[in-house]
Formats: C-alpha cells, structure tokens, sequence
C-alpha cells in the first residue's frame, strides 16, 4: 500500500462518522441478548448463539450507501479503484474454495455458478478457468464490473429474476458484513437447483479475530449452523476458518 493509499485510508475513516449513520446493537441477529465479549470491548457476545455482535455499527441504509459507493474500498485500501493486488487475494482464496467443493463432490464443472458479493471477480475468473457453464457475478458497486466483463462474464448491482436457479452459490467473506443474515441465506437458498449448494466462507470469531466495522458479526462453527437452521439449510460441511456448504433443509 503506498503513503497515498495511506493517507486516503485514514481520511475516510476520520470522516465515517460524519457521512454516515451509525447505531448501538442491543441484540443479536437471533434475538439474543448481548453480554462483553472476553476478547473485544468492541464486540458483544450472544448469550443464546454465541455469535459476536459489534456494538457501534452502521444503519442498514448507511451500510448500503458504504459498499454501492466504493467507500469500503477507500476505507480498506485507500483507493475506490478495484486493484491489482485485491484480484490477486481473490483468485487464491477462490482456488482454495474450488478446490475444497471439489473435495467434497461439489466441482463446477459444467454447473451454473453465481458468486454474491464478487468484488474484484477473483471467482467468477477461477470459474471460467474451471469451465463452469453460467458464470454470473453480484456485487453492489458497479466498478466490480469492467474486470469480469473482460472475461465476458456478466456482473449484475442486484440479484437476478428468483426463477433462475444455479448449482453453486459462492459467499465469501460475505455474511459478516450482513444485518439480516437469516433473510440473506434464506433469500441466497432459493437460487439453488435440486442438488446445488452454497458456499459461505468467514473469519472465525475468537481472540484473534479482526474487530473492525463492516463485520457487524462475527460467527463461530456453532453460530454459522444455527444461523443456516433458522434459513432453513443443512450445513452438510463444517471446516474451521470457517467454510462449510450448504443445502437446502428437507
């Protein structure tokens, strides 16, 4: 990152709390109530799921104003540009995703393919590599577009008609940074085809975990299953780090 990236970063969290509204969470995702986390003043813990809930957040609108206008990308680079090194991290944590579904009898070979939050288009690029058959991207800042399109891959601010299915859907590093996340992945399981799966990557909550505020929670194993229960999916896999698939509930 050099001193401009520096400098511009800096500026934009200096002036976050001007721009933007900011809340205080009483409680969590699931209701439950909030108690200090041992490992964050700035996190509090649910007593119920055990998900990690950042108590000074942004307002749900202010949070899609944040990532739509590529101050998130000021705020984490210091540049609202995609870049070169945001690609590179993108196609390496994509290649360890493919890898693992492959692992797990999950290759996208031939299958339709639909990353949610696609940023650079790290994956939607790895998919196509792996001949996947649709390739579609999601992301709701339009300048995650001109790299994909290159590949002659489509990238669309909102998600498509509900009647076109897919057989993966990736979700990487993606349901932290999401108020509602038991509507998210119940909305994210009615794009999947019979047999289809969804992958959700996060950091794992715990003393090591990066507090910072676009993750306004922060999952464990136990609370990312819970949390794909009440969305009515099965976590068929569950990995530390954390990554896991899932399928729709019977």
């Amino acid at each position: 990152m050099t001193l401009r990236h520096r400098l511009v970063r800096r500026w934009t969290r200096m002036l976050m709390p001007f721009r933007y509204e900011g809340e205080r969470a009483c409680v969590c995702w699931c209701g439950g109530r909030l108690s200090p986390s041992p490992w964050s003043p700035l996190v509090g813990e649910c007593r119920d799921c055990g998900t990690g809930a950042l108590f000074d957040r942004l307002t749900e609108i202010a949070y899609g104003r944040f990532y739509a206008s590529g101050t998130y990308r000021r705020y984490t680079m210091g540049t609202g540009d995609v870049t070169a090194a945001q690609l590179a991290k993108e196609i390496r944590r994509a290649e360890a995703a493919f890898r693992f579904l492959s692992d797990q009898a999950f290759d996208v070979y031939g299958k339709s393919v639909m990353d949610v939050g696609s940023g650079a288009g790290g994956a939607l690029i790895v998919a196509r590599l792996l001949r996947a058959g649709i390739v579609l991207g999601v992301d709701s800042d339009p300048r995650s577009q001109p790299i994909p399109e290159s590949f002659h891959i489509p990238v669309l601010t909102e998600m498509p008609p509900t009647d076109i299915p897919f057989d993966r859907i990736i979700c990487s590093h993606l349901i932290e940074h999401v108020l509602r996340p038991v509507e998210f992945l119940r909305m994210l399981g009615g794009y999947l085809a019979p047999g289809g799966c969804l992958y959700v990557e996060t950091p794992a909550w715990g003393p090591k975990a990066e507090v910072k505020l676009p993750h306004p929670y922060y999952f464990s194993e136990h609370s990312l299953g819970y949390l794909a229960q009440q969305a009515g999916l099965d976590a068929i896999v569950m990995k530390p780090s954390i990554r896991c698939i899932l399928k729709r509930g019977n």
